[in-house]
């Protein structure tokens, strides 16, 4: 009896089959070629961006940081973590600053080899030189009065205002001056606002940061 004779191999794809695969594969060179151009936008734009906005970013950062981590000593439960303070030596021609103390273990405060421990801190502007932090440790102020580190934070500083929020009225007062508080001493702001200059164009920019000690219902600007 015969066997019955076995079907004819295939020896190639049907005309459904390559057009199924034509269409997967666009579909695939596609999908690569929309993510390889996401990538390039991507760096592109990060290489484009001007420095000028990347540089007040980081300042907004620095002093949002350092407003939130200002310490409070243990055994005054009254005490603010920011306040006003003369710096020390006198050495500059304005009256109070904004000042606080930060740990010396920020890379901010390192001497040779070593880090610091706590610091105070004032936060100071002028014309001039814009932006900065004068800083001490306490064993530089016992030791010497006027023993004072400087940390410039922006040389495009053009103005450091002062803002203060008025429940009663719902409005903002602002000044480049602190206002006077009515037990004496100046008055804390609930905001600063810090406004920058460009060097070239001159167009400006500010950012507002609000103080530790601020009511959390303060609305911003």
């Amino acid at each position: 009896m015969k066997t019955p004779a076995s079907s004819p191999a295939r020896t190639g794809f049907t005309l459904i089959e390559v057009v199924m695969s034509i269409a997967l594969g666009g579909l695939l060179l596609t999908a690569a070629a929309s993510f390889l151009f996401g990538i390039f936008h991507l760096k592109v734009n990060l290489e484009e961006r001007p420095a000028f906005e990347e540089h007040i970013e980081g300042v907004e950062r620095f002093l949002a940081f350092a407003f939130a981590n200002a310490l409070v000593e243990d055994d005054d439960e009254a005490a603010e973590a920011v306040t006003f303070a003369e710096v020390p030596g006198a050495l500059l021609n304005q009256d109070e600053v904004l000042s606080f103390r930060l740990s010396g273990e920020l890379p901010l405060f390192v001497e040779p080899e070593t880090y610091l421990p706590e610091v105070t801190c004032f936060l100071v502007f002028n014309a001039d030189d814009g932006l900065y932090l004068l800083w001490q440790t306490d064993a530089m102020a016992a030791e010497d009065d006027d023993d004072l580190r400087r940390t410039p934070i922006s040389p495009y500083v053009t103005s450091l205002v002062y803002a203060y929020y008025d429940a009663e009225d719902d409005q903002w007062e602002e000044s480049t001056e602190p206002e006077d508080a009515d037990g004496g001493g100046l008055k804390l702001p609930d905001m600063i606002k810090v406004i920058f200059t460009h060097p070239e164009d001159e167009r400006q920019e500010t950012i507002e940061i609000l103080l530790p000690a601020a009511d959390t219902d303060v609305p911003l600007v």
